[in-house]
């Protein structure tokens, strides 16, 4: 990276992220009950196969939700490790 860009002090300062922040929480709270709702219904139809991607893209969709100033780093340097 060539040093051009969001950081991450500029996303947590902006005013914008003071409203953002909660609603995030709230739907990770959401999103945590959808998941235990869906792995307990996939779980008793007997359905085990799709239990895991459940699993993944709803704690892909958690982290996302909760700590988006850790995810979007993350994200920013695995692309450029791809792109690399």
């Amino acid at each position: 990276m060539n040093g051009t860009g969001t950081t991450l002090s500029d996303i947590s300062s902006n005013p914008l992220w003071s409203l953002l922040d909660p609603i995030f929480s709230i739907m990770g709270v959401v999103l945590i009950a959808v998941i235990v709702y869906r792995l307990f219904r996939h779980y008793v139809k007997g359905d085990h196969s799709n239990m895991m991607v459940s699993v993944v893209f709803g704690m892909l969709a958690l982290f996302f939700l909760l700590a988006p100033t850790v995810f979007f780093p993350i994200v920013q340097w695995l692309v450029g490790k791809i792109a690399g």
